[in-house]
């Protein structure tokens, strides 16, 4: 067997025949490999001929077979790529389809692999097949971009995708290449993060705040911190590194502490950065401001040790006065009392810028009297004036005060020294009413008798001067001649008076039980003339009663 083109190419040269395979035949394979050709080389004649194999000579055919071949030309396929360029940000990804023009060959070809390689970045690529078939050459294979994602300031950068195409016939062999650039957008950029964004500090106290990196240094970058007011300060110990630089530094904001009432206000802390890595260092062009707004913890106001005070009269104690923050000049504290007996002292005290937190004290006495006046209370006003506006005029409302309660040790009573007196008829006794207190008006005394057997007077009113001495109430039995039993008698007594405390009823008041004794007795007296008689001589002698018989009497 032989052809006689190269358009025809025979698997075999010869095959040999035998008793047992005659019949069925040998088959014989004709394959046309690609090529470019002309149309004259398309067409390819195989001729065949007979050789007796035991003998060695041809075996004359007639006619001889021939088979004339027609070459048909296809379409060689061609690799189409979706895109030629993909752009994206790092940490994203990207796809595209590499598919074919035509189908592919049919077996027995060598089948149409496809590898794609990243050159010249960090590009990571995958397939989601390598191979093209009859099944997905018009579809295509889908080809998947990835670039990790860092935390680097890297700019924007590419890289180049290799398509390399096996078994694809060319003109110029089984093997082409087709390329994609990738271009890569940074995400990443350099800064510092202030966490809060803005603080709110009471002065004299601390606050914190976390300062962290925006993206991964590639040098140390060192911050300072430098305050706009000296009443804010923060100091920087270390350096954010690329180890550092997500978990940050947590700083410290001290503030100053005075004693003045100045207000509310501001500091702007300033950061700026020294740092080898450029895209840190280009930060001071524009260098983050922490706003920190300090509020004022003073008040100009007055302060009292103590705001309520228990005091009997005659009685004294002090409480304390100081300011509550410095002034600016002196304040002058004047005290006042809304009662004359609540007396303080001094009256009037004086407070300058280095003196204001000491203390001064304010004596309060009592004056003491003698009146029933009841517990009661006074008040202590405080007033200031200053050249510190802040502490001059401020409304007495704004200001403290001490609330002194006086308890009086004075009470409205009578006191009548006895409750009970015996005399005999005919005498005088007596006994003193005084007051427990000094009464505000006079008080007139009025005695009252519940029997004739006694008389009674009174000495005279009692008033502010003889309240304590009293008045003596005289009680008089009238004297007679009968016999009679001891007889009592009530003395119940009434004050009137203009003072309501001693403006009192008899039930109000003691009562004095007085017992009258009789001074008469039931006899016969003689009065002796002579106790000698002469004889011849008589005696006489006077018979008297020694009190007044009720009735006619005679002696016997």
């Amino acid at each position: 067997m032989s052809s006689n083109s190269e358009a025809c190419q025979i698997n075999r040269e010869a095959v040999e025949f035998t008793a047992a395979n005659w019949e069925a035949g040998i088959t014989v394979r004709v394959s046309v490999p690609y090529t470019v050709l002309d149309a004259e080389a398309r067409r390819c004649l195989l001729v065949h001929g007979l050789l007796d194999t035991s003998t060695g000579e041809a075996v004359p055919l007639a006619p001889v077979p021939e088979l004339g071949v027609v070459v048909e030309e296809i379409v060689a396929p061609e690799a189409v790529l979706e895109v030629t360029e993909l752009t994206f940000t790092e940490g994203e990804q990207a796809s595209y389809q590499v598919r074919l023009s035509a189908p592919p060959f049919s077996p027995p070809l060598e089948p149409i692999e496809v590898s794609v390689t990243p050159i010249a970045g960090r590009c990571e690529v995958s397939l989601s097949d390598t191979r093209f078939t009859v099944a997905n050459w018009e579809t295509g294979l889908r080809v998947t971009v990835s670039v990790e994602d860092d935390a680097v300031v890297s700019g924007e950068r590419s890289c180049l995708l290799v398509h390399l195409f096996r078994g694809l016939p060319t003109a110029e062999g089984s093997a082409f290449t087709e390329t994609v650039t990738v271009t890569i957008l940074e995400d990443d950029a350099a800064g510092l993060v202030l966490d809060p964004a803005a603080l709110e500090v009471v002065e004299g106290s601390q606050a914190r705040y976390q300062l962290r990196l925006l993206s991964e240094p590639s040098a140390p970058v060192q911050v300072e911190v430098t305050s706009s007011t000296p009443e804010c300060s923060v100091e920087v110990l270390e350096a954010l590194t690329a180890a550092t630089w997500e978990d940050g530094l947590t700083l410290t904001v001290i503030t100053a502490d005075n004693f003045v009432q100045d207000g509310a206000r501001r500091c702007e802390l300033i950061h700026t950065v020294e740092s080898e890595d450029a895209s840190y260092a280009a930060l001071n062009a524009s260098p983050r401001v922490l706003e920190v707004a300090i509020a004022d913890d003073d008040s100009a106001a007055l302060d009292v040790s103590q705001t309520r005070l228990t005091l009997g009269e005659g009685e004294q104690r002090g409480y304390a006065l100081r300011l509550s923050s410095q002034p600016l000049g002196e304040v002058v504290v004047t005290v006042s009392s809304e009662r004359a007996e609540c007396a303080p002292e001094p009256s009037r005290l004086v407070f300058s810028s280095e003196t204001w937190n000491n203390a001064q004290d304010v004596l309060v006495r009592i004056a003491e009297d003698d009146l029933a006046s009841g517990n009661r209370e006074c008040v202590l006003s405080h007033a200031l004036r200053s050249n510190d506006p802040t502490y001059n005029n401020i409304p007495s409302g704004q200001l403290p005060s001490v609330r002194v309660e006086i308890t009086d040790p004075d009470e409205a009573g009578v006191n009548v020294g006895t409750r009970t007196l015996v005399q005999t008829e005919g005498l005088t006794n007596s006994y003193t009413l005084r007051l427990e207190s000094q009464p505000r008006e006079p008080v007139r005394v009025e005695a009252i008798s519940s029997a004739e057997a006694c008389q009674v007077t009174v000495e005279g009113p009692l008033t502010a001067q003889n309240w304590q001495a009293g008045v003596t109430i005289s009680v008089t039995s009238a004297d007679d001649a009968r016999r009679e039993p001891e007889r009592t008698c009530e003395i119940t007594h009434r004050l009137v008076s203009n003072d309501s405390d001693y403006n009192l009823a008899p039930e109000d008041l003691p009562v004095v039980q007085v017992t009258v004794q009789d001074d008469d007795r039931a006899e016969v007296r003689i009065q002796e003339a002579a106790r000698i008689v002469p004889e011849g001589t008589g005696l006489s002698y006077t018979v008297t009663l020694g009190s007044e018989p009720p009735r006619r009497s005679a002696c016997r």
